[in-house]
């Protein structure tokens, strides 16, 4: 098999369906429709519209040695051995849950009652689209932690409007 084209040390695993250069599972880009490419005819495909792949999403399939870090560790490392986070909009939108989660239950529900369900609504976004993600358990971990602190303090404000409704309701149908 012939070298990848970018990673000489790397044994290449698909040609670039428009050029034909060799590339190895770091280097080869997928359109949604199945091709591959290179990453200067994957980017003339973006700036074409259409929707294109980067190699860090299918790193569960790259070869543990073409892999960027030691084995076993699935975080790209920095020049000073420092790990890089590495995310996609679906581990965007977990992340964004939890931390919504988390302020909503910082803020005790100062003005901000519409965070619950924004952060519930996002964190059942990301739960559910996992399986896209660069990190699928970290994703699912971010999204339940998101979903959890938001589902209880949205049942808290529910509560307290109920509470305070049938305060007023007592207060009526009893009279001063």
């Amino acid at each position: 098999m012939d070298a990848c084209t970018f990673h000489p040390d790397n044994a290449a695993v698909e040609p670039c369906e428009v050029c034909g250069r060799p590339l190895c599972g770091l280097c080869l880009w997928y359109t949604t429709d199945g091709h591959r490419l290179c990453e200067a005819h994957a980017r003339e495909r973006l700036a074409d519209g259409a929707q294109v792949l980067p190699p860090e999403t299918y790193q569960e399939a790259i070869d543990h040695s073409l892999r960027r870090t030691p084995a076993g560790d699935d975080a790209l490392l920095s020049a000073n051995g420092e790990k890089i986070y590495r995310g996609n909009s679906i581990d965007l939108n977990a992340l964004i849950a939890a931390g919504l989660g988390l302020v909503t239950l910082a803020s005790c529900c100062g003005g901000a009652y519409c965070l619950p369900i924004a952060g519930l609504v996002l964190g059942i976004l990301a739960y559910t689209n996992a399986d896209r993600s660069l990190d699928a358990r970290r994703t699912r971990n971010l999204a339940a932690v998101g979903m959890g602190v938001a589902a209880f303090m949205l049942l808290t404000v529910l509560a307290a409007i109920g509470f305070y409704m049938a305060g007023i309701l007592i207060l009526v149908l009893t009279g001063p």
